[in-house]
């Protein structure tokens, strides 16, 4: 038997979601799209709010592979050097600043509603 693959929880993706989405330090809504586009991950619903957008595609990717790995790249992506203020976002969240598929994610949530 194929050993099961690590997800994100609910409320982790909302997280990630959450910080790379920001409003003010966050992606911009066209860098959302091109990184998407890019890994090839749905964007079921452009119009929406940055941090929403990225929850529900990052959901219906997770829930399609059922595994992590297409949004651990996208951070990866995301946290390209022009994006620093993002990756120092994200590295304090989850307390490392190596992403691998292996990398424990343990983050903290606020009412994002």
């Amino acid at each position: 038997m194929s050993p099961v693959e690590k997800q994100f929880s609910q409320s982790e993706l909302e997280a990630i979601a959450a910080a790379l989405g920001d409003t003010s330090e966050g992606l911009t809504g066209s860098e959302i799209g091109h990184t998407l586009a890019t890994l090839k991950m749905a964007d079921p619903n452009p119009d929406m709010t940055k941090w929403k957008r990225l929850h529900n595609a990052f959901v219906e990717r997770q829930n399609y592979s059922q595994n992590r790995r297409a949004i651990l790249e996208f951070i990866r992506q995301a946290m390209k050097p022009e994006r620093s203020l993002v990756a120092a976002i994200i590295s304090q969240m989850v307390g490392t600043p190596v992403f691998s598929d292996r990398t424990e994610f343990s983050v903290t949530t606020t009412n994002l509603r």
